[in-house]
């Protein structure tokens, strides 16, 4: 076939389709680009959003990090402080004190502070002494 048969061909079939859709090879092929780029421009802004909420993410997931890191130290100093409180009682009453004994005040308060205490995860020396007051005489005496 000539070049001019191919030419006829596609003159035809440009006829065909065009009496098909109304339009012809050229506005199919040109419509297809319009869809490609109308998509292009959907999808690039639409990335661009995902880019924006990422970013975002990003800085919130490192907010949160940093609060989780300082709740933490607080945790932490919360134990500490639990535990000074709780040696402090142990060395009033069994060191400073003859004969040792609590009294129903110191033991609900250190009960009250025990329940903290272990509830956060403090060590076993705390318990120790916890123990050990909880071994001594009761009083009903009130604490001056």
């Amino acid at each position: 076939m000539t070049a001019k048969g191919h030419i006829d061909d596609l003159i035809e079939l440009n006829g065909l389709i065009m009496s098909l859709t109304g339009v012809g090879i050229l506005g199919l092929v040109g419509a297809g680009f319009r869809l490609i780029r109308k998509n292009y421009k959907e999808i690039k802004t639409r990335n661009k959003k995902l880019d924006q909420i990422i970013t975002a993410q990003e800085v919130i997931q490192k907010k949160v990090i940093e609060l989780e890191l300082q709740g933490a130290k607080r945790q932490q100093a919360n134990v500490a402080s639990l535990h000074d409180r709780i040696y402090s009682i142990y060395d009033e009453i069994l060191v400073n004190r003859v004969p040792a004994y609590v009294t129903i005040e110191e033991l609900s308060n250190l009960e009250y502070l025990w329940e903290a205490y272990s509830g956060l995860g403090g060590n076993g020396t705390g318990q120790e002494m916890y123990e050990r007051i909880l071994q001594l005489d009761i009083r009903k005496e009130v604490k001056r």
